[in-house]
């Protein structure tokens, strides 16, 4: 199916999330933070939305996965797959 063509592609854009993920923080990001980093380098017209569904993505693989921080806010974290996945790249 078309559909699921997607999922199977790594972009730029989750290749620069799983980096921003591993070097900025042991304790994940809000996606607004993580849109944040992302305008400021290569993807300066990077929508909020283009960044969920990328993080979405990168959860399907089980690179990346959601979780509630202590005080309630959602937070994205690299896993140690997605870690894997960059040092296998060379990234």
């Amino acid at each position: 199916a078309p559909g699921n063509e997607r999922a199977h592609l790594m972009t730029r854009l989750h290749l620069d999330i799983l980096i921003e993920l591993r070097q900025l923080t042991t304790y994940g990001l809000a996606v607004e933070t993580l849109l944040s980093y992302l305008r400021r380098s290569a993807h300066r017209e990077v929508t909020e939305p283009d960044v969920v569904q990328a993080l979405r993505d990168l959860g399907d693989k089980a690179f990346v996965m959601a979780y509630d921080s202590a005080l309630g806010g959602k937070r994205w974290r690299i896993t140690e797959l997605g870690k894997s996945a960059l040092k296998e790249e060379g990234l």
